[in-house]
């Protein structure tokens, strides 16, 4: 027997693991990414600090950058420092002006914040001058990733349990719909229904449960067929014994009344012989209904078998 059933729940199962499973941690990784860059808003509100820090060191100094950053620093709960970088190489080795160009101390407000440290990382946010930069520990107000345990949850607890349910109502439907079409099919066939049969119902599937559908047709027709064939059989049986019995009865009755008829007795002996050969036929064709032997064939004479009937029917007749 081909387990296509097998295979279908094997390549269901295993196959949309498998995919599941990717597609979870293909979403993680997304999404943790995703998450650990700065909003557009909060990149904006610090290149704006960057760009109000170097106006003031250009107009007011040093002094009034001091008292801008502490008043910075009190308002974000933070730490901030404004630094030169001044790149000098020596013992002759040449520094390649993309480098200088490129080079931080800190982080660019568009680089990926890393979600899994426990301290803020140092913002960098360059002056005009490219040579002035502005340092900033990340506010906390505006670290990314707020809702990363959260998400982890979503994407590795709910989404595979609902996935999952959905993928188990999908394999019980298709395994048990079929199967109460024959709970079904059974009810009714135990109720006198013997003509029910479902494999027609199931010609859209080729697996074990259109196997199934159709051992029980097979089964149903078997049964049905014998049912029948009893029925019939006890419907005849008492027809084929009233007819001997109603002979036998005259015969008494002629008994009964006096008439000494030396045929009498013969007639009774006929009929008892003929119910027993009758009644020993029923036995034997409720055992081949039964156990459905294999018969070898065998001729007789059928002039005897005529002569038979109309010996029957010349003694009914005279009777």
């Amino acid at each position: 027997m081909k387990k296509v059933l097998l295979r279908k729940l094997l390549v269901t199962i295993a196959l949309g693991t498998v995919i599941l499973i990717w597609v979870i941690d293909w979403l993680s990784a997304h999404t943790e990414t995703t998450m650990s860059h700065l909003s557009v808003e909060h990149q904006r509100e610090l290149v704006e600090y960057g760009k109000e820090a170097d106006l003031i060191y250009r107009k007011e100094g040093e002094l009034g950058l001091s008292n801008w950053l502490h008043e910075f620093q009190d308002k974000e709960k933070t730490w901030a420092a404004v630094v030169k970088s001044n790149i000098q190489p020596i013992a002759g080795s040449v520094i390649p002006q993309k480098y200088i160009d490129e080079f931080r101390i800190g982080r660019s407000v568009e680089w990926k914040i890393h979600l899994y440290f426990e301290y803020n990382p140092i913002m960098e946010v360059p002056f005009l001058d490219e040579k002035s930069h502005l340092l900033i520990q990340l506010p906390q107000r505006m670290r990314p990733g707020v809702y990363l345990t959260f998400v982890d949850i979503l994407l590795k607890v709910a989404l595979p349990f609902v996935v999952l349910c959905v993928v188990s109502l999908v394999l019980y439907r298709h395994v048990m719909v079929p199967l109460r079409k024959l709970e079904h099919a059974t009810k009714a066939f135990s109720q006198g229904q013997f003509d029910v049969r479902v494999s027609k119902s199931f010609s859209n599937r080729s697996d074990e449960l259109f196997n199934l559908s159709v051992t029980f047709d097979g089964m149903a027709t078997r049964i049905g067929k014998l049912i029948y064939n009893q029925r019939e059989l006890l419907s005849d049986l008492s027809h084929e014994l009233r007819t001997p019995l109603t002979r036998m009865d005259m015969a008494i009755d002629t008994i009964e009344n006096g008439i000494n008829d030396s045929d009498t007795l013969t007639r009774l002996r006929y009929e008892s012989n003929n119910m027993r050969a009758l009644v020993e036929d029923t036995l034997t064709l409720a055992w081949l209904n039964n156990e459905s032997p294999v018969l070898n064939t065998e001729t007789f004479d059928l002039a005897e078998l005529i002569q038979v009937i109309c010996d029957d029917a010349a003694l009914r007749w005279f009777n």
